[in-house]
């Protein structure tokens, strides 16, 4: 075994014991206390780390609600650069990620208002200008403006974006888009370039549905489950193998989730994701250009 492995295992374990305990939390828990003006957030995390950990509290079967969590802008680079194997995109740096107790991936905090629509939008338009028409292999090999093709590239750009099949409408809306250009490359521009400013790419949308009526506990779709899965272990949308599993009924058994859990785990984008996390909790991102205290 590598040096510094075991570390590394301790460090996973932490995380998923992490997610579960927040995933789990309930909805009748007493909220976290906001910290007060001019207290040291990273003095209290510290703190808890070492204290004695706290009873959890009693959900009585009663688990915490679905959040709907914006993209942070590692998980957007993360994404494009996977969508088109490539690290030269452009970068997507410009959302503000707040930091919460350690995170940048607080729910609550994470909103895109109109100064960050605007950059966005920006954003969007110079990455389908550099991934067009030099990367459009990439999405797909059509070139040509056939229907064929048109419906072709909306609904593979879709999936890999949406993390979900397009439904029939969002199809017509993209393809009316596409043919409205002049050619397939300006419309395949434009539909990049307004798919990446759908709230259902800058979002991700887990939330399932009930298990019965009046029950409080959902069930996540297949899709839903790829996308939990994959943005837990990797920090990144699911991949083309992940998402066919889900299309063909291969995440439903433990089995299932089982193999894909340890395919995952063995990407280098896992490997990123670890050390992302594990920066955080450790309170020591941006370290490096901290000035020593003497």
């Amino acid at each position: 075994m590598k040096r510094g492995a075991p570390i590394a295992l301790l460090v996973w374990v932490a995380l998923v014991a992490w997610v579960v305990t927040t995933s789990m939390a309930c909805t009748e828990s007493p909220p976290v206390d906001p910290v007060p003006p001019g207290v040291d957030a990273g003095r209290d995390a510290r703190a808890d780390a070492t204290s004695t950990p706290r009873e959890p509290p009693s959900c009585e079967e009663v688990v915490g609600r679905p959040i709907v969590r914006r993209l942070t802008s590692t998980q957007l680079d993360n994404i494009l650069a996977d969508l088109f194997a490539s690290p030269d995109v452009p970068r997507a740096d410009v959302l503000v990620d707040p930091v919460v107790r350690g995170y940048d991936v607080d729910a609550n905090a994470a909103v895109i208002r109109d100064l960050g629509a605007d950059r966005w939008m920006r954003a969007a338009e110079a990455v389908a200008a550099w991934a067009i028409p030099d990367h459009l292999d990439a999405i797909t090999p059509c070139t040509d403006v056939g229907a064929v093709c048109q419906l072709a590239f909306v609904r593979q750009l879709g999936m890999r974006l949406y993390r979900r099949p397009l439904d029939a409408d969002k199809v017509n809306v993209y393809v009316e888009m596409l043919i409205d250009e002049a050619d397939f490359e300006s419309g395949a521009r434009t539909v990049l370039a307004a798919m990446l400013q759908s709230p259902g790419f800058l979002y991700r949308v887990e939330i399932g549905e009930p298990v019965a009526e009046g029950e409080p506990l959902v069930e996540l779709g297949p899709f839903e489950v790829a996308s939990a899965l994959s943005f837990f272990l990797t920090n990144s949308a699911p991949d083309a193998e992940l998402l066919a599993a889900a299309g063909e009924g291969r995440l439903v058994t433990d089995e299932d989730l089982d193999r894909e859990f340890d395919r995952l785990l063995a990407t280098p984008r896992a490997r990123s994701a670890l050390g992302h996390f594990a920066r955080q909790w450790l309170l020591v991102d941006g370290l490096e250009g901290q000035v020593k205290d003497p």
